[in-house]
């Protein structure tokens, strides 16, 4: 079957996908092993994340462990056709990103992102192997609820396929908004708060979470 890379959000390509990945998740399902484990704080004001609620791995992700601070990196989008560069501002060299799923303005047909199209930007493995470019140690991709509601449960489901065909040398983990949220809350800001900031003029809002905090992560499956 013969997939056009560009397809319209919210119809072919979410069925399609979809299907691949049931098919895959119930021909080989994923065991997680007790060495996936992230947790955000400093010292014994740690908060551990829990797996397969919170967050999973995923399928494009290397099996090593990690500390660092975090970086809240937008989309994790590069994308100097569109004059759009998330990583612009800051400085991931050392540091977990935490990136939005999919692109700017998803639903909007004036979108400088082909419309309400998707491009190659959105794709996971894009995203991952531009974290590696700007230095990142790992990458936390996280749930977008404001476009996708109840989209969270079926991807932690999934996640540990996406992206497969595909693996980079850092950690890649998958996170729900609500998990992702009691991180940048140590900023006073949330995910769809600031995906409303990036959608509403394309302005990115990257930046630095609170440095005295950081995450220890782990994927080995």
């Amino acid at each position: 079957m013969q997939m056009n890379p560009i397809t319209r959000r919210g119809t072919f390509y979410v069925a399609a996908l979809t299907t691949l990945l049931t098919f895959a998740n119930a021909q080989s399902p994923a065991v997680f092993s007790k060495g996936n484990y992230l947790n955000f704080g400093t010292g014994d004001k740690s908060v551990p994340f829990v797996l397969e609620k919170d967050f999973v791995p995923m399928g494009l992700s290397a099996n090593s462990r990690v500390s660092g601070t975090v970086v809240f990196a937008g989309y994790g989008i590069s994308a100097p056709e569109f004059r759009y560069d998330d990583y612009e501002s800051i400085n991931a060299k050392g540091k977990i990103v935490l990136v939005l799923e999919h692109e700017p303005q998803e639903n909007d047909e004036k979108s400088i992102f082909a419309g309400t199209r998707l491009t190659s930007h959105a794709e996971v493995s894009t995203k991952a192997i531009n974290a590696v470019k700007h230095g990142a140690v790992g990458m936390i991709l996280v749930n977008d609820p404001g476009n996708h509601a109840g989209h969270a449960a079926a991807t932690l489901e999934k996640a540990e396929d996406l992206g497969s065909a595909t693996r980079v040398s850092i950690p890649v983990i998958y996170m729900t908004a609500a998990a992702a949220d009691q991180i940048l809350s140590a900023a006073g800001k949330s995910s769809e708060g600031l995906r409303r900031e990036i959608d509403k003029d394309l302005k990115t809002q990257s930046f630095a979470v609170d440095g005295s905090r950081h995450i220890d992560l782990s994927v080995n499956n």
